[in-house]
């Protein structure tokens, strides 16, 4: 007689947006959406992570440019995100001091490898990884990185490495100290698939940068890659069953969710017309006055 033995799978859900750029028209959806999410695997006693790969600000909109960021880290914190990295975006288009207080009051986690100050020092707003656990004493490990553009980070102020170096140098760091291994990189798709050939320590890799979208995944040797494209339109969902029993990844896949599936409320609009209200409001403050006129030579 043949005997089928059950395992004993656990469950951890991963949720991701990328390349927001401050389109927040879906914002009140996708917010609700990972609020309902939660509440559903807590529920069922699944683990459940939330995470922004970058470029969520971009200061195009009102609210960004006149709150200087810092709306989008109170949306960020009211949509219940665990941790995010930074994209270009945020790292080039802010001066110094406004990045380095963009993050204060952010209810999440900052995870960034490759971004230090002249000295080589990890400015106080970011952690080159982070562990989580869940309640069954799995452990995760989160890192993250964001592009390379050198003069520009040179010319504000900091130090940029080279990404993949730097993501394969923290991942064999904190290899024994986790079960599984997650990045954040608002690298590009390319370096994202370079990034799995080169590092097998990788189990998921949440993409950004190139507005890349995809559907169900894709594989590259053992590493998961997954994107959701840009404005908001997806939100992206990996489940990863775990062996309960020796901690090992049995499967992981991927999907995204458009945002035109989710519900929608009478009120979402009035909130989005808000944001836009409140990012006027803000850019009529008076920042310098002249008591003379000043003249204009052509």
């Amino acid at each position: 007689l043949g005997i089928t033995m059950k395992r004993n799978l656990e469950k951890i859900h991963l949720y991701h947006t990328n390349d927001i750029h401050s389109h927040f028209d879906s914002w009140p959806k996708i917010s609700r959406y990972f609020h309902t999410q939660r509440q559903l695997h807590n529920s069922a006693q699944e683990a459940c992570f939330i995470f922004d790969i970058g470029d969520h600000v971009d200061r195009y909109h009102p609210f960004t440019e006149g709150t200087s960021g810092k709306g989008n880290v109170a949306l960020l914190n009211s949509a219940g995100y665990d941790a995010v990295t930074i994209g270009n975006n945020e790292g080039i288009t802010m001066s110094k001091k406004a990045l380095d207080t963009l993050y204060v009051g952010a209810d999440f986690d900052v995870v960034l490898c490759n971004l230090t100050d002249t000295d080589g020092s990890f400015p106080k707003w970011l952690e080159p990884y982070k562990i989580y656990e869940t309640t069954d004493g799995l452990t995760i490990g989160v890192i993250g990185a964001t592009a390379m553009y050198t003069d520009f980070y040179a010319k504000l102020g900091w130090r940029i490495e080279e990404p993949r170096q730097a993501l394969k140098k923290v991942a064999e760091q904190i290899r024994h100290k986790t079960d599984i291994i997650i990045c954040l990189s608002h690298l590009g798709v390319n370096e994202d698939r370079l990034l799995a050939e080169e590092c097998e320590l990788i189990d998921v890799i949440l993409g950004a940068h190139t507005h890349h979208l995809f559907p169900e995944g894709e594989m590259v040797n053992d590493t998961l890659l997954a994107a959701t494209g840009k404005f908001g339109e997806y939100v992206g969902h990996i489940e990863i069953r775990i062996d309960a029993d020796d901690w090992k990844i049995f499967e992981k896949k991927a999907e995204v969710v458009h945002v035109s599936e989710l519900k929608s409320k009478e009120e979402d609009i009035q909130e989005v017309n808000d944001l836009i209200q409140a990012g006027n409001e803000a850019l009529e403050e008076n920042v310098f006055y002249m008591k003379s006129p000043l003249k204009q030579h052509l």
